[in-house]
């Protein structure tokens, strides 16, 4: 008889005995148990099972628009259609949340859909970027919002909050009056396709730990726009992990321990993809420091991995031992 119907037939036999752990005699063939062998044989029948398989993730997306049905290929996050729904109705929006939640693409994704151009401005921390200028020979320098104000579509203006007030003026005017005075082209009046979105990872209510150098919004400027919450998307981290639900669990468990630590680090879709991607073909400890621990202090990572210490990326990390202490210290703070 094989080794491993032996040991089979001895482990039916303990299970089936009414003895005490004591009795051990009462198993016929089992002078001594072979653990080892017994562990191989549960892992070789484990591995046997059918793996269970992630569902499958929505990667085109029908929405009705004022534009007609419209089919949107990737991912969509699950506040795409409140946003959408809110910009139709020509609504201004602000999305406001964690950094690299998603924001532009969502904002991106809307002009795809009402079929409208896609203009976009980053912090605006002087006049000129939004009202354009006048250049020595007398030329008007045109700008996204210029273009989109004029022409119709959808301006983005990310970092709303770390924006200086004064330069907003000019956005909360434009928004108010339906028209705006550009410097060398006077008066123009918005495009019945002008639409806006804002962005920004505050409430526009001033600094915070998290967040510094960002400004506070006045009451009537806030006013102007829709507020809606933007975190992290769970449909798109699926995606982005090639349905590796360890890996995302790993990501939740991380951000919860940060955030209960007061320590300043993200885990964002950007990393998520670099794991997913080079988890076969990296060591655990570099990979995980390369893309997700860079600049931490190694303590304070060993302190955050204690609380994921049955979760399957951090028993990996613990077993990788090519990765040598030098190396992450050189990636640590």
């Amino acid at each position: 008889m094989a080794k491993t119907d032996l040991i089979m037939k001895d482990l039916a036999a303990l299970f089936q005995s009414e003895a005490s752990k004591a009795d051990v005699k009462a198993v016929p063939s089992a002078t001594v148990l072979d653990m080892d062998a017994i562990r191989e044989i549960v892992k070789e029948e484990l591995e046997k099972l059918p793996k269970a398989k992630p569902e499958p993730i929505e990667t085109v997306l029908e929405v009705k628009t004022p534009a007609g049905t419209v089919k949107l290929q990737g991912v969509q996050h699950e506040k795409f259609e409140e946003v959408l729904a809110v910009v139709s109705a020509g609504e201004p929006v602000y999305l406001y949340g964690p950094a690299g939640t998603g924001k532009s693409h969502i904002a991106e994704s809307v002009a795809k859909a009402l079929k409208l151009d896609f203009y976009m401005t980053n912090c605006v921390t002087q006049e000129f970027k939004l009202t354009g200028f006048v250049d020595a020979n007398g030329h008007y320098i045109e700008t996204s919002f210029y273009k989109a104000f004029k022409n119709g579509g959808v301006f983005f203006l990310d970092e709303l909050d770390g924006s200086t007030p004064e330069a907003l003026i000019n956005i909360n005017t434009a928004l108010a009056n339906k028209y705006f005075d550009f410097p060398g082209v006077g008066r123009v009046e918005a495009h019945k396709d002008f639409r806006c979105i804002a962005a920004g990872n505050t409430v526009c209510t001033g600094a915070t730990e998290e967040y510094t150098g960002r400004f506070a919004l006045d009451a009537a400027s806030m006013d102007r726009f829709y507020f809606i919450h933007i975190d992290y998307s769970e449909r798109i981290e699926k995606a982005l992990a090639a349905g590796d639900l360890d890996l995302v669990a790993f990501a939740h468990k991380f951000r919860k321990s940060c955030k209960e630590r007061n320590i300043q680090a993200l885990f964002t879709y950007r990393s998520i993809s670099r794991i997913s991607k080079l988890k076969s073909v990296i060591p655990m400890k570099r990979l995980l420091w390369g893309a997700l621990f860079k600049g931490m202090e190694y303590e304070t990572v060993s302190d955050i991995l204690s609380d994921m210490y049955e979760m399957e990326y951090a028993k990996a990390y613990r077993q990788d031992k090519t990765t040598s202490l030098e190396e992450i210290k050189l990636l640590a703070a």
